[in-house]
Formats: C-alpha cells, structure tokens, sequence
C-alpha cells in the first residue's frame, strides 16, 4: 500500500524534527514551493516540498498518531 501524499493549508503549524523550530505554512508559490511563516521571529521563508514532507511534521499528525495510539486504552 502506497504512503499517501501529504496535504497542507493554509495556517497549519508544523515544526522542524530536530531544532523544534516552528513554522506555520502559507501557499504554494509554484509546484515545489511553498511560502511560510516563522512563528517566532515573523519572517518569510521559502520551503520546498521535499523538507516539508522529511524535515517538518505536524502537529495535527501527531496529535492524530497519539490519538490511535491510545485508541484501545482503558482506564
């Protein structure tokens, strides 16, 4: 089964996997590109698809793996 392509909207916070620098994503600029937002100093930057499918990660999609992780836990 094949990994889906990840989706990404307008204003979804993400952070980077290993300085924990937050990000928060604005559009596509062209098909491989897109312009973000850094949440703490305010300042554009361009990322590009590839560091934001290895690099960031969501905080909806972990919030939404601890989810299922702890699907079948009883208290």
């Amino acid at each position: 089964m094949a990994e889906r392509k990840k989706t990404y909207k307008t204003g979804m916070k993400l952070f980077h996997s290993e300085t924990k620098e937050q990000i928060m994503f604005g559009k596509w600029l062209d098909k491989d590109t897109a312009s973000c937002l850094n949440i703490k100093t305010k300042l554009p930057s361009t990322v590009t698809r590839v560091e934001l499918d290895s690099i960031y990660t969501s905080y909806a999609s972990l919030d939404k793996k601890y989810r299922e992780k702890r699907k079948y836990e009883a208290w």
